[in-house]
């Protein structure tokens, strides 16, 4: 048992190899540190978009071709008009609850110019019933969020399109959306 004893080495020739080690280690975490960090902002920098407009260029061509088109078809690109609807008050479903909640609803359709308005004028009952028929099967929860709030608008611009065809609407504007 003397003879196990003696062979164990506690701070002979194998210590020293660990303490360089630790010293190599040191110098490998210096050395990386500010490669990881220049890549660590490259990537961030990417995924920000920051580096979408230095390494494209497009930036520079859409201008270019917006100097070029003609002064009409730059008003025309930019310009569109918003129509109105009457406000809506309609009961959201209540399922087993009883008594449901109301919406209250003003909205805006956004169109291409107001020479869509006297079309809109003329499909603005089969806009609003599909609208109501729509909403009377919502839930309140459906509506919570702006996740709900944008499945609504999506759905009611698909069916808005489908009602007030050829006309095109861009977009759905909620002006005022309660629900009591």
């Amino acid at each position: 048992m003397a003879e196990d004893i003696d062979d164990v080495d506690v701070g002979g020739e194998d210590s020293a190899p660990m303490v360089r080690s630790g010293v190599n280690k040191k110098k490998l975490i210096m050395m990386l540190l500010p490669i990881l960090l220049v890549v660590g902002a490259a990537v961030g920098i990417y995924f920000s978009g920051m580096a979408d407009s230095l390494l494209s260029g497009e930036d520079k061509e859409v201008v270019s071709e917006n100097k070029d088109a003609p002064e009409g078809e730059k008003k025309e690109a930019l310009d569109t008009a918003f129509y109105d609807l009457n406000e809506m008050v309609v009961n959201l479903n209540a399922g087993d609850r009883g008594r449901g909640n109301l919406a209250k609803i003003k909205i805006s359709l956004e169109v291409e110019s107001a020479a869509d308005f006297q079309r809109l004028d003329s499909v603005v009952p089969s806009i609003v019933d599909t609208f109501l028929v729509h909403l009377r099967e919502l839930r309140p929860e459906e509506l919570e969020g702006s996740a709900g709030m944008y499945r609504l608008k999506e759905e009611l611009l698909s069916r808005v399109n489908k009602a007030a065809k050829p006309v095109k609407v861009l977009d759905i504007k909620f002006r005022q959306f309660e629900i009591q």
